[in-house]
């Protein structure tokens, strides 16, 4: 059953024009190029005008860097192409346990909608040895480590109970606009975010978060710069569902340090993708690409 109609992702974008500091500095240089060949010939004010001369030079410098700066294309106009981000190149992940009811309702569920999407899906038979911390651990390593094996260029990495939100594909190519092509993970829904809490069936899908967003650098699909004392502090944990894109050519990098943090102390794994974030990662904002379906005690009682 589905908890929201095709054209629901578009309600909450925000319909205000944004603040585009690129476009100032814009207008701002061409009236100094405009008006510097003056500045030099106003002989009565020969030193003021080579302080301003001097002014003028680090400005342009300085702006043409910021200009220039993908970086920064990213965070305001979402300008960056994907030519390989399509349907062939990408293939989903998760866990489905054998003989177990809840287990096979799960899998019932993200078959269906993956199969309706179009993208391929690959499931294993999940992790039973261990306690609780070293099962959640294992349960995401092993699919890294098999999407790192595959041919694919993208994995989507995801547990068992991830539902895709309605018109997904053209919902994610969306807000890949905004994300750099050497990026290494995009996390879909997080349930702080896409208000796991609150079970509101009609916001299902879009940014409902269940905590203080003041100070998250962000635009109008994607949160990027994440500052990672934040999010911890406000417990704004990756799961709920996990569900999260990584880019091939950074496989290396996320498996090292997903490893690497659970060495120095053991905690769920929804805790390890954000503390091992990096400037390469990013979180959807608005649309929430995804949510959480339960099957047992399910959210959507």
């Amino acid at each position: 059953m589905e908890y929201f109609s095709q054209n629901d992702s578009e309600y909450l974008r925000p319909k205000t024009k944004t603040f585009n500091p690129l476009k100032i500095l814009n207008v701002a240089k061409k009236k100094i190029l405009f008006f510097s060949p003056y500045l030099v010939y106003m002989k009565s004010y020969k030193y003021q005008s080579l302080i301003v001369m001097i002014c003028i030079l680090v400005f342009l410098f300085v702006g043409n860097k910021i200009i220039n700066n993908p970086t920064n294309q990213i965070k305001n106009n979402g300008d960056y192409n994907h030519p390989l981000f399509i349907k062939k190149n990408i293939c989903v992940y998760f866990s489905s346990i054998d003989n177990n009811i809840i287990s096979l309702k799960r899998r019932k569920n993200i078959s269906y909608h993956l199969n309706k999407i179009g993208i391929n899906f690959e499931y294993d038979k999940g992790i039973t040895q261990g306690n609780k911390l070293e099962r959640m651990f294992n349960h995401l390593l092993v699919k890294m480590e098999k999407f790192k094996s595959s041919n694919y260029k993208y994995g989507l990495i995801c547990d068992d109970d991830f539902i895709p939100c309605n018109n997904f594909w053209i919902e994610i190519n969306k807000t890949m606009k905004y994300v750099n092509p050497h990026f290494r993970c995009l996390h879909l829904c997080p349930g702080c975010l896409w208000g796991r809490q609150f079970r509101n069936k009609n916001k299902v899908g879009h940014l409902n978060s269940e905590k203080n967003l003041d100070n998250i650098k962000h635009n109008k699909f994607v949160f990027y710069d994440i500052n990672k004392s934040t999010w911890v502090r406000r417990r704004m944990w990756l799961g709920g569902p996990i569900a999260f894109i990584i880019n091939k050519e950074n496989i290396d990098s996320l498996i090292r340090d997903y490893k690497s943090l659970w060495q120095k102390k053991k905690v769920p794994n929804d805790v390890i993708l954000l503390k091992i974030v990096n400037n390469n990662d990013y979180v959807c904002r608005e649309p929430q690409l995804g949510y959480e379906k339960e099957e047992g005690g399910s959210l959507f009682v």
